[in-house]
């Protein structure tokens, strides 16, 4: 579960891949009870359990709100699921996923989170026992950690051979650290600037990125 900024709309995976949107009423003087959206992408969605959602945290300038959802980058969802895909959701624009990203190794992936202060980074944990880094204002197509993603034992001081599932990432509020859970343990790592800091406008470049390639229609 998530709670999308500005205008606390709940976002819920199931089992069946389904995400739904509870949205509260417009007007908070209103009696009238949320209405439940389903985001039911057909084809394109999930196929299988959803086992992570993130939500962007709300910025500091407010924002244009379209079906309970804010329009831009603030608006933007991550899910991801037991079918090996990570999916990058646009609620205020469509029911359907703007974009999927296959995990190499064909694992469950077991959770995503945005960063709390890199507009355009997120993070993967994987079935597999490794860890995954995506900066979409650098690339939508080729994550920073690599193909193979990171293992996380290895990475830890233990043995490749000793990977296992990782289920749950949580990023420390400066955006410098994150904490990983594995099967039986949890790992803190810390993070280079090279990929914590943002250089620039990375929100524009990234929002930039998804309207050349069609993904997001223009304001």
């Amino acid at each position: 579960m998530g709670v999308a900024p500005e205008s606390n709309a709940l976002v819920c995976g199931d089992e069946s891949g389904k995400i739904h949107a509870v949205i509260p009423p417009s007007d908070k003087s209103s009696s009238s009870k949320r209405t439940v959206r389903v985001l039911d992408a057909g084809d394109d969605g999930h196929f299988g359990m959803i086992t992570g959602l993130s939500t962007r945290v709300p910025p500091k300038n407010g924002g244009h709100l379209a079906r309970g959802f804010l329009r831009g980058a603030s608006g933007l969802v991550l899910s991801c699921g037991v079918d090996w895909t990570t999916k990058l959701w646009a609620p205020a624009y469509s029911n359907k996923p703007i974009l999927s990203f296959v995990c190499h190794s064909y694992d469950y992936m077991c959770d995503v989170q945005w960063s709390p202060t890199h507009p355009s980074l997120f993070a993967t944990a994987a079935g597999n026992g490794t860890l995954g880094f995506w900066n979409l204002a650098s690339s939508l197509d080729e994550p920073l950690s690599g193909s193979k993603g990171i293992p996380i034992k290895e990475a830890s001081g233990g043995s490749c051979s000793d990977a296992g599932v990782l289920n749950k990432i949580s990023w420390s509020a400066d955006g410098r650290s994150l904490a990983v859970a594995d099967s039986d343990r949890l790992h803190v790592l810390g993070l280079s600037e090279d990929v914590t800091r943002p250089k620039g406008d990375e929100e524009t470049k990234m929002m930039n990125h998804l309207k050349s390639r069609g993904f997001l229609d223009e304001e």
